[in-house]
């Protein structure tokens, strides 16, 4: 009997896929370097090959939700810098340590979302073997 939790869970069609000995094996050792299971990483690749969004990983998600909310906050603070600058004919007296302080962690906040679009490109440049 099918299980109705699971078809409303996937919303979607099971699919039987048959890959070589070595292709599986390769399969199974990727899932388990990554912390995920094989249907996760299956899912993941035929979403971004038929040109679905890019499905991240909750790892990748999470780093990248950290990232938009730190850069709000920084636009923010910015926005506020220049509306105070826009409102006085005084020089504005702003710490240079901040300003780099704030440039350097945009710098940071930058280079993670490089390393995961980074880790994206790589999944598929890489050739397969056989």
């Amino acid at each position: 009997m099918p299980d109705k939790n699971r078809s409303q869970r996937t919303k979607g069609r099971v699919l039987r896929v048959e890959v070589t000995l070595d292709a599986a094996e390769k399969l199974r050792d990727l899932a388990s370097d990554t912390g995920r299971s094989v249907n996760a990483i299956l899912v993941k690749a035929v979403s971004e090959i038929v040109g679905d969004a890019p499905a991240f990983f909750k790892d990748d998600l999470s780093i990248l939700t950290s990232a938009i909310v730190e850069l709000n906050a920084v636009g923010r603070n910015l926005n506020q810098l220049v509306r105070l600058a826009n409102k006085t004919e005084k020089a504005i007296n702003i710490d240079a340590g901040l300003i780099s302080q704030v440039s350097e962690r945009v710098g940071k906040v930058s280079s993670a979302i490089i390393v995961i679009a980074e880790r994206q490109h790589d999944r598929w440049k890489q050739k397969p073997s056989g």
